[in-house]
Parts: structure tokens; C-alpha cells; sequence
């Protein structure tokens, strides 16, 4: 019989600081979704070249770092001191870990940089993994933004709507997401001359420059209408604004449009327009997740790849792993 229980909250720990505000992400997530906690460190035996650990010291590092991993799931438990919460050390890098866990996470939060990240690198390894290989939801986490100069109450969370791609997913997580924060919801769809002639093929185009930039305007409005259509009563606490844009890199125009509103949250869905079959994120998710000021979800339905083995998920190009916890993620080994 298939088990349909909410798994747990999985956050991976390497006790660095963006591994910190990734745990305390997810342990808030599991609070708010009613889940447990998990979290998980990612063991690798290392020893000098030619040499081999015995299996006497390697039981001994792994005790280590259970005991460590305990001391810190203590500490956050003062913090939630109702919460689940359980510990997990797993042979293999971090990224490795944390996609093998995610067949059973409904969320998986990433710290953006581990343990060993260069300055000014704004993605680690880990966090491309995971976002690229995870089989359910991931929330790659970067530090708040500053204060808004009198600004009050949450930053909004803004989600890109793509006409080329199913939005369920997408809005399920952006509504959710927002509702968690008490934040409105900002809808941006990026337009291009070429995507609406593409999905208008029926439609008669004016000559008329005017009329047609119009015409082009009304269809990009039509997308988003139609995309949000039924969201708003289903979640009527939540204030929704809505904005079409035209532009021919819709990656760097939602980037643009998060930093003008000081977005806290930046949602969007895996693949989507120019997506080839078999690939696990597209380019537009790809570069915001990499280049985004502020923390970005990227959403796609649960188990949405095939299982692999542990010698292809170790390979950061080949990795995979569904279904209802929350992973936070980034550990000791990463070397990000």
C-alpha cells in the first residue's frame, strides 16, 4: 500500500551560516505545515591519497557527527520546542543526500552557498543539485533584504506566470507561500512579439503597429487572467497584483521587476517556455535561481523524475529524488 502521510521536514546541516538560515526556514515551514523536522548531514570518509580508513575510525567519525547533529537539532528545538524533529547522517556528498531524500519531502530548502563557497559566488553546488535534480519543490534561501526605507509589513512574493507551461504548480506553491509570509502576491508574465504570435495563431493581426501592440498587450493580459483564474477565491485573504511586461529575456526582466519591489520570494516553475524534453530546469529558472538578491522557490510536480542510482546521484548532472516534507539543505562535505 502506497503511504500517503506527509513525510517530514528535511533540512541538510554543514553548520555554516546560509546552512543556519535554511534550517530555520524549514523548521518554520514544518511548523506552519504541521510536519516533522528531519535533518540531515551528508558523511564523506575522506583520507589521504593511498591510504584507507579502517572501519574502526570511520564508525568513529560517523558518531561524531551524529553527536554534533544532535547538539544542533537540541538547539532547535528551544527555538520549536513542539516540533518533530530527528537527525540523519547519509553516506555522500550534500547534494547527493539531500536529493535521495527528497523522494519523500514535499519541499526541500537549500542554503544559496555552503561550507567552502568561494566570495562573490552567489549559487554553491549543492544548491544547483538540488534545484536542478530534487524531485519535488525547492526553496533556494538567501539572506533578508535590508529594511525598506519606511516601508512596513512584508515584502511582497512574486510569482512568473509562463503561457507555454501548466501554472497549477507554480500558483499552488506562490499562494501558499505568500499565505505563510502574510504577504500580497505579485503576477508578473513576460511577454515576447514572437510567444503570442506562437499561441494566437488564430488571431487576425492588425498591420497597424498601434493596433497590433494592442492587440498583443490584450493577449498577454488574457494569459495571466486565465492562469489565475480560480486562485483568487480559493485563497481570498491573499491581495493579488498583476503585471504583463514585454521583453525578450523574461529571466533577467523578473529579476528586474523582484529588485523594484524589494520581493521577498522570487516563485517559478522548472521548466518552462524553450524547455527541452528530459531537461530538469530550464534556462529562466536556472539563471534566477543563480543570480536572484533574494530567495527563490522553483516548483514542479511531486516525483516528477524516475529514481536513480547512488553512482548517478552522486553526479551533479544526473541526480533525482517526491512527496510531502519540507528539506533545507546544504552539508559539511558539500565543497561548494
Amino acid at each position: 500500500m502506497t503511504n500517503t502521510q506527509p513525510g517530514p521536514v528535511v533540512t541538510g546541516v554543514d553548520y555554516s551560516a546560509p546552512s543556519g538560515a535554511a534550517t530555520t526556514y524549514a523548521a518554520r515551514e514544518a511548523r506552519r505545515r504541521g510536519l516533522g523536522l528531519l535533518l540531515v548531514h551528508g558523511f564523506l570518509s575522506t583520507a589521504p591519497e593511498g591510504e584507507q580508513i579502517s572501519i574502526g575510525d570511520n564508525q568513529a567519525l560517523i558518531v561524531a557527527a551524529e553527536e554534533r547533529l544532535a547538539e544542533t537539532a537540541a538547539a532547535v528545538r528551544l527555538d520549536y520546542p513542539d516540533l518533530r524533529i530527528s537527525t540523519k547522517v547519509l553516506a555522500g556528498s550534500g547534494g547527493t543526500a539531500l536529493v535521495q531524500e527528497s523522494a519523500s519531502a514535499s519541499l526541500i530548502v537549500v542554503g544559496a552557498r555552503g561550507r567552502g563557497g568561494f566570495t562573490g559566488l552567489l549559487l554553491g553546488s549543492v544548491a544547483a543539485q538540488v534545484s536542478a535534480h530534487a524531485r519535488c519543490p525547492v526553496v533556494v534561501v538567501r539572506p533578508a533584504l535590508a529594511p525598506v526605507a519606511g516601508g512596513s509589513g512584508p515584502r511582497p512574493v512574486l510569482v512568473g506566470i509562463d503561457s507555454s507551461m501548466p501554472s497549477a504548480d507554480v500558483l499552488s506553491l506562490a499562494f501558499d507561500e505568500a499565505a505563510g509570509r502574510g504577504a500580497e502576491l505579485l503576477a508578473v508574465h513576460v511577454w515576447s512579439v514572437v510567444e503570442m504570435s506562437e499561441l494566437n495563431v488564430r488571431t487576425v493581426w492588425s498591420h497597424n503597429p498601434a493596433t497590433a501592440r494592442i492587440q498583443l498587450h490584450a493577449s498577454a493580459d488574457r494569459v495571466l487572467t486565465e492562469a489565475l483564474a480560480g486562485w483568487e477565491q480559493k485563497h481570498p485573504g491573499i491581495i493579488v497584483r498583476r503585471r504583463t511586461i514585454h521583453g525578450d529575456d523574461p529571466a533577467a526582466t523578473l529579476l528586474d521587476i523582484a529588485g523594484e519591489v524589494w520581493s521577498d520570494l522570487i516563485v517559478v516553475g522548472a521548466r518552462g517556455r524553450g524547455g527541452f524534453p528530459g531537461k530538469v530546469l530550464g534556462s529562466v529558472s536556472q539563471t534566477i535561481v543563480a543570480h536572484a538578491q533574494t530567495s527563490v522557490a522553483v516548483a514542479r510536480p511531486h516525483g516528477h523524475e524516475e529514481p536513480r542510482s547512488m553512482a548517478q546521484l552522486c553526479n551533479p548532472k544526473s541526480a533525482a529524488t517526491s512527496r510531502n516534507s519540507v528539506v533545507a539543505a546544504v552539508t559539511t562535505s558539500a565543497g561548494v
